[in-house]
């Protein structure tokens, strides 16, 4: 079985290759879809050695249930145009495989932390660094803001609690949320912060690629030790701020109120000319009902 789709019906109006296992020969294999289901002749038309068994001259396809975005490639083949994803849709495709499935994807730019996750694009702005932003909540660096983990569970409005901890250190380990420092070049003075990975008893400065020694000159406040923040990942950022989530919040919806759910990235339609003919924003199918947005 290839993706995780449930049986679609509308699998009828795709070629027959579309259907079969990756090791089945069309040649040999003689399959139909149709309002019934999946069909088959009932003898093999490969090579059959003489004396062979009943049960060894009969067909055994493999079949598969294509993804709903292979589904939906395979059927504009019919019709001589392909599919591609949009930039919208490779974003979040890129996500989920980060956070393992677009279910996952859909859930967080819906759930508790959501208002987090827009803090980070939200608060882009050409006043001063750090201006309207509470110091323990995080700061500004060149109109890109980075949160603390306090600051994340204020615009969250979730408490600081060892469950909201959890959930910032499984999204931390998918890499969706960078850990790392704001600092200062002793050199030329650039402000930028640094992932933990690059992180030592000295770190390169990403402009000048001065090496700094990590002391409080360095990270400023507080004076005893630096404080953590969080960078979004990049594509997630573009994702809210190009309001990429919006399909991901509908296909949430429909999925608390479906039994059995899959969905497809936003994609284009191609013709032979390889110019977009259409867009779609979410091809879900709820309980074997396909919608089109």
């Amino acid at each position: 079985m290839s993706g995780q789709v449930p049986k679609l019906t509308n699998a009828r109006i795709i070629q027959a290759h579309n259907k079969l296992g990756e090791i089945t020969s069309l040649h040999q294999t003689h399959i139909r879809a149709s309002r019934r289901g999946i069909s088959f002749e009932s003898r093999r038309f490969d090579f059959i050695g003489g004396g062979a068994s009943v049960e060894w001259q009969l067909a055994r396809p493999k079949l598969r249930f294509p993804s709903l975005l292979d589904w939906a490639g395979a059927r504009a083949q019919v019709h001589g145009m392909t599919t591609s994803l949009s930039t919208p849709g490779a974003h979040a495709e890129l996500l989920a495989r980060l956070l393992g499935n677009r279910a996952e994807l859909a859930e967080l730019v819906s759930g508790p932390l959501a208002a987090g996750l827009h803090s980070f694009v939200a608060e882009r702005t050409k006043k001063p660094e750090g201006a309207g932003l509470p110091e323990e909540h995080g700061c500004v660096v060149r109109t890109e803001t980075f949160l603390t983990f306090q600051g994340i569970c204020e615009r969250s409005d979730q408490q600081v609690s060892v469950d909201t901890r959890d959930k910032v250190d499984h999204l931390t380990d998918r890499g969706l949320f960078i850990r790392g420092l704001v600092l200062g070049c002793a050199h030329c003075t650039h402000v930028s912060f640094v992932p933990i990975d690059n992180l030592g008893s000295k770190f390169r400065c990403q402009r000048c690629l001065s090496d700094n020694n990590l002391t409080r000159e360095r990270w400023h406040k507080p004076f005893a030790e630096p404080q953590w923040f969080y960078d979004l990942h990049p594509t997630a950022r573009t994702l809210l701020s190009e309001n990429g989530h919006v399909p991901l919040l509908l296909s949430h919806y429909l999925r608390q109120r479906s039994r059995r759910f899959a969905d497809a990235a936003e994609f284009n339609l191609l013709g032979d000319d390889n110019r977009k003919k259409a867009e779609t924003d979410l091809l879900a199918l709820a309980d074997e009902q396909l919608s089109v947005r």
